[in-house]
């Protein structure tokens, strides 16, 4: 039914709703998005179209999932899902920022009362201590309300010792320690907040490919007609820089297709005709008919972003450490000040217990050491969603590389130049470059593959610098005269010679005649095979040799994966890709064939990730297609690139440029730092804390000195955790990246 609500998942802070109907209703969704946005509470709201679902994120402090879902339901009463929607916001009356706005009425209240209790005191005016305690009792109302909402759940928490502390301190005629309190604490539980709003928010986008207009076939010839008039058992016609809206089958025409939006792989793949052909692939050279198969909701890629949905919302914000110090003593707290009452029958000594304030200072320095090391993680070109993921980064003991591609480079390489011909050293022109055969080939083909301006195939740049490391001179693409087919070789006139290079097939089409012993693989897809590339060279009409290219291995990729093994990881490898490709690069990095699982689907691998899970490991998972799209969500730890699809930066915990895979060392690094400089903070907090509490017990401190000590204590924690802003981090984090980097 159209408009029903149902809540999918929830957790303190984050909720998740999907709303039937809500899928074609896109302007509804963002007119809710703004009303909710509207109100105090709300950090992040994002619409998952496919799933018909908000993803909303709020700050428990303000609201319940209850509350929300009620908020949801008056607004679809006032705009309904198919009704006109309300009226955009003025934009001559621009809204306060929600923040701000808090922080002064949170901060103001507590300011004056501190500041008229100083004039009262220090300066001995005339103001009635009823005046005083009303204002500072107004100013710790947001207090005793969380207090009371606490004790209607059930729920003892530090808020009890500050509720207290405050009220019976302001009966004892003393109001400024308890408005000095309240001004800092606020502020604390502000820097908070505003810490764990600090990650930039990804922009909201279109899960499926942006694709308005096709060219569909109709009475033999294409037409460009609008996407909605599409259906299954069409054909349409897919050009170079096309990306295809629908899954399908190829019925003419040959290709290279990027897939790296599906796969993350970086080097195009040849198909051809009785291909397959899924939704989101790009076409880079050539041209194709597709029969529709699938389109929509029904593709591939709108699969895998439902298989997705379905996986848990993890909290992304630090754990909040001062509860976890805090909550241990309260009830211990409570019975001390209470017997110590009933013993001294002395309401300050008895007070002195409930100012044991462990908390305000871990809310202050925890997220700002946080924030310190997100924000150094940033210099580093690397992001970091949340504290969490630092915790979770401790606590990793399996890590999942997604396809071998994130354990090689971009570039292909040239591994083998065969001759095929036996009389080329005789047939070999005087002008060759050198009396190597393999050299003269080898210098016609990077000649040949530099004619292609439009597009370059990652093979052709193999070829050309293979060439170019050999010292070789390149005949100048001036002397080419370019003739192209579809996008799988190239032919052209290079000094007074007729080269073709490409594939088997393309130099079948162009009449050369192939001897069955250096056919490629019956199953190669035309030119490329488990990975490898085969490409031959015939000149003036007779074949003369073949250059194999193949992805190279990165040259960091086996010092990290020895770093990760050293520090206790468990190291997979998972691909969609062949078993034999997966197995070599392995093995290239010293991974054990046991710890790599290839030809899995995208479900294999995120049921790969539960089983990890449910055996009670912690995965950090890299990927960057949408094959790795369910997986990745959930994971413990998502990891992508820069580069990665909007899909996958969307849901990445951790960012990395593309080409460094040592980034993700220097993020483990980090995370070390980070939660090493939170655990200093607690530690230097708790000492001067327990001592300055002690002291006021025994009433050798003024109750106003206790305060100041804590306080000043809780500053020296913040510019502890402030550290990284002015200096860098342990030397060890740099000097482990080199010691790698020597490998």
């Amino acid at each position: 039914m159209s408009g029903e609500i149902q809540i999918v998942h929830q957790i303190p802070g984050r909720l998740r709703l999907r709303i039937a109907g809500m899928r074609h209703a896109s302007g509804w969704a963002e007119a809710v998005q703004t009303h909710l946005l509207a109100h105090p509470g709300f950090r992040q709201i994002r619409v998952n179209y496919p799933a018909c679902s908000l993803i909303i994120e709020y700050t428990p402090a303000q609201s319940t999932a209850t509350a929300i879902l009620a908020q949801v339901q008056q607004f679809m009463k006032q705009v309904p899902l198919e009704g006109p929607l309300p009226p955009p916001p003025d934009p001559a009356k621009p809204s306060s920022k929600p923040s701000e706005l808090e922080l002064l009425q949170r901060i103001a209240l507590p300011a004056l009362g501190l500041g008229l209790a100083v004039l009262a005191g220090a300066m001995e005016l005339a103001i009635p201590p009823i005046v005083l305690g009303m204002v500072t009792l107004v100013a710790a109302f947001p207090v005793l309300e969380r207090t009371r909402q606490d004790l209607a759940q059930g729920k003892v928490d530090e808020e009890i010792l500050e509720s207290l502390w405050t009220i019976f301190h302001g009966l004892t005629g003393d109001f400024v320690a308890p408005n000095l309190d309240l001004v800092l604490a606020e502020t604390g539980d502000w820097l908070q907040e505003s810490t764990y709003e600090r990650a930039p928010a990804i922009p909201s986008t279109s899960l499926l490919p942006d694709v308005q207009r096709v060219r569909l076939i109709r009475e033999g010839q294409p037409q460009v007609l609008p996407l909605s008039e599409l259906g299954p058992g069409d054909q349409i016609l897919l050009i170079a820089e096309d990306t295809c809206p629908v899954d399908g089958f190829i019925l003419e025409g040959e290709a290279w297709l990027d897939f790296s939006i599906l796969t993350g792989e970086p080097a195009p793949l040849p198909v051809g005709m009785g291909n397959p052909i899924p939704a989101g692939c790009t076409v880079m050279d050539g041209q194709i008919r597709v029969r529709v198969e699938s389109l929509g909701d029904q593709t591939q890629y709108a699969q895998e972003v439902l298989l997705a949905e379905a996986a848990p919302l993890h909290q992304t914000q630090l754990s909040d450490y001062a509860k976890i110090v805090g909550e241990t003593l309260i009830l211990p707290t409570l019975a001390l000040s209470g017997g110590l009452l009933l013993w001294t029958q002395n309401l300050e000594r008895a007070l002195a217990p409930l100012q044991l304030d462990l908390v305000t200072g871990v809310r202050l320095s925890a997220p700002t050491a946080i924030l310190s090391m997100m924000l150094y993680a940033q210099q580093q070109n690397i992001y970091i969603r949340s504290g969490r993921v630092f915790e979770l980064l401790t606590q990793a003991d399996t890590v999942v590389f997604a396809r071998t591609g994130n354990l090689t480079g971009k570039e292909l390489s040239v591994v083998a130049i065969e001759i095929l011909h036996s009389d080329l050293h005789s047939n070999m022109p005087i002008s060759s470059p050198g009396s190597d055969p393999a050299n003269w080939l080898l210098a016609l083909a990077a000649a040949a593959g530099q004619c292609e301006a439009k597009f370059q195939h990652p093979v052709f740049q193999a070829i050309t610098a293979y060439a170019q490391q050999r010292g070789l001179t390149i005949p100048l693409s001036q002397a080419c005269a370019l003739q192209t087919s579809q996008g799988l070789g190239i032919s052209a006139q290079v000094n007074g010679y007729w080269v073709l290079v490409g594939s088997c097939s393309y130099l079948n089409q162009a009449g050369i005649a192939f001897p069955d012993a250096v056919a490629p693989p019956s199953q190669a897809r035309d030119g490329e095979y488990q990975g490898y590339w085969y490409i031959y060279i015939a000149v003036d009409g007779q074949l003369m040799g073949q250059i194999i290219c193949c992805a190279s291995v990165h040259p960091d990729s086996r010092a990290v994966l020895s770093y990760l093994q050293q520090r206790g990881l468990t190291v997979y490898v998972v691909t969609g890709g062949a078993s034999d490709v997966a197995a070599a690069i392995a093995s290239q990095v010293g991974l054990d064939p046991s710890a790599v699982f290839a030809e899995l689907t995208p479900e294999d691998k995120k049921a790969f990730v539960c089983r990890l899970q449910e055996q009670g490991h912690t995965v950090v998972y890299m990927g960057e297609g949408m094959d790795d799209y369910p997986a990745l969500c959930y994971a413990d730890i998502a990891v992508g690139r820069h580069h990665s699809c909007p899909s996958i930066q969307r849901i990445a915990d951790i960012r990395l440029p593309y080409g460094n895979l040592l980034t993700l060392v220097t993020a483990f690094n980090i995370a070390d730092e980070a939660m090493a400089l939170v655990q200093q903070n607690i530690a230097l907090i708790t000492l001067p804390h327990l001592g300055a509490t002690t002291l006021g017990i025994l009433l050798i401190l003024d109750p106003i000195l206790v305060v100041v000590i804590n306080n000043a204590v809780n500053l020296l924690a913040v510019l502890n955790a402030l550290r990284p802003f002015w200096f860098a981090p342990d030397p060890h984090l740099h000097d482990s990246l080199s010691t790698l980097q020597q490998q």
